[in-house]
């Protein structure tokens, strides 16, 4: 029984596709990773390796990618497909309806997996596994969601090694890792309160600090890591395991690291144990200058006194402290884009991560969209383009101009006497001298404490999966 995973960059490892590599090698099964953009020939690679299952990932919005990649992989090979992540899972109908497309997974894939290829494996009926869609002899078998696993210490370690046989993954001194899943909170624009409302059990889950620990040591006897970040959703939401992991990370790892974090409960006391044990950077989602808005609308409940709180912090410290925003938000014209920028400035932001604001279907938001007219109907998934979002965002009267601004944003950030001419440019269509957003990715790369070389090498790598995906014929 073999297994291919299919990505199409090395823009950074896949820690859903890790998980599932953990499972295979504690059970001795046969699996490989291929990166068409590492590819000379995809299909020959393929076809020399023989897989029995070849699997992919999907988010919403990029995953049309996913199909084309897909489309090219049946046109040419009969191997099964199977697709899963965060579009089949909350679009399941829209998904299975691809004829490139064999069998789905929602939610969290493990149990799942190893019990699909088992079945494989031994050909036995795989047609009645939870979170399993699965087309067969003209048939889609529709499984019910499993109940989450709530002991994740009883997974296996996830097994990252397909990954650092390329040597700008493993060389890279940035790691990443995750410590638990979920999210508490309902953010209107936020895929959690549907994840919530599909899943059985609780949703909040943590490994012990143990566990993480021996993770961490597991990849630096593989390839040293320089610096670590937790991509949790939310990192700081249980105090206790914070401070125990804490107190271990210091006297077992002491490596810089930074997470994301909710600023609402981010007391002093938290921060001065987080730098302690070698914290040197926080991430946090401001969204907006506009309080109101932000719980209002966004159900986001964070205060501007707390995101105030946690600069000063931070500063104290010695923290640096990064913010996601969106851009183009209903009713939001580029003068609160401008005071948005200048509260970032006011509350010690190091840079800032811009995004436009993106509408899809079932969005906690939606209905309020369309009650108040943004909308008439709800969205269409497949409105994704790959060099154009504007049938994805709100039609607003400034949106081509904020659309423009956003590759400017921290431009504009770190040099304030540019906002003025930026934002009259900004009505010219000058897309293309920011589209590449070089800026951002400086800034981004010295948060995550890569040097200007390695950052450079590691754009110049990861540009190449693009373009092979487009060379897809």
């Amino acid at each position: 029984m073999k297994i291919a995973f299919l990505e199409y960059s090395l823009l950074y490892e896949s820690l859903g596709f890790a998980n599932l590599m953990g499972v295979l090698k504690a059970n001795d099964y046969d699996f490989k990773l291929f990166v068409i953009s590492e590819e000379k020939d995809l299909i020959k690679s393929l076809k020399d390796y023989k897989p029995d299952l070849i699997c992919l990932t999907a988010c919403t919005g990029p995953h049309p990618m996913s199909f084309k990649i897909a489309q090219f992989i049946k046109k040419n090979m009969k191997s099964i497909i199977l697709l899963g992540g965060p579009h089949p899972t909350i679009f399941p109908e829209e998904c299975i309806k691809e004829d490139c497309i064999d069998m789905i997974c929602r939610g969290e894939g493990e149990d799942a997996f190893l019990e699909l290829v088992q079945s494989l494996e031994q050909k036995k009926d795989y047609t009645k596994i939870q979170n399993l869609w699965i087309k067969k002899e003209g048939k889609v078998y529709r499984n019910e969601i499993r109940p989450l696993r709530q002991d994740l210490d009883s997974l296996p370690f996830p097994d990252k090694s397909e990954y650092f046989k390329y040597e700008i993954i493993r060389d890279l001194p940035l790691k990443r890792f995750i410590t638990g899943y979920g999210c508490p909170y309902a953010c209107s624009f936020c895929h959690n309160p549907i994840f919530v409302q599909l899943y059985k059990g609780k949703y909040m889950r943590k490994k012990s600090v143990e566990k993480v620990i021996n993770e961490i040591e597991m990849i630096r006897r593989v390839c040293p890591p320089f610096r670590i970040h937790f991509h949790d959703d939310h990192f700081n939401f249980n105090k206790e395991w914070l401070k125990e992991f804490c107190k271990r990370f210091r006297e077992q790892v002491w490596l810089p690291w930074s997470c994301t974090v909710r600023v609402d409960i981010l007391d002093e006391k938290t921060v001065e144990m987080m730098a302690d044990a070698g914290c040197v950077g926080i991430t946090t989602g401001l969204e907006t200058h506009d309080e109101g808005y932000r719980n209002k609308i966004l159900n986001k409940f964070l205060k501007n006194k707390d995101f105030e709180k946690a600069g000063e912090l931070c500063k104290i410290y010695g923290i640096r402290h990064t913010t996601s925003i969106m851009l183009n938000l209903p009713g939001e014209d580029t003068e609160d884009i401008i005071k948005t920028i200048k509260f970032c400035r006011k509350i010690g932001i190091s840079h800032i991560r811009a995004s436009v604001y993106s509408v899809m279907a079932k969005q906690a938001i939606v209905p309020w969209l369309i009650s108040n007219g943004y909308m008439e109907t709800e969205p269409e998934i497949d409105n994704f383009k790959e060099k154009d979002i504007s049938d994805i965002t709100i039609q607003s009267r400034e949106k081509d101009q904020i659309i423009r601004m956003s590759t400017f944003i921290n431009i504009m950030f770190k040099y304030p006497f540019t906002i003025p001419i930026v934002k009259f440019l900004c009505k010219f269509p000058i897309d293309k001298f920011g589209r590449g957003r070089l800026y951002d990715g400086y800034l981004e790369s010295k948060f995550m404490g890569l040097s200007l070389w390695q950052a450079i090498k590691y754009y110049l790598r990861v540009n190449k999966g693009m373009k092979a995906y487009q060379g897809l014929r």
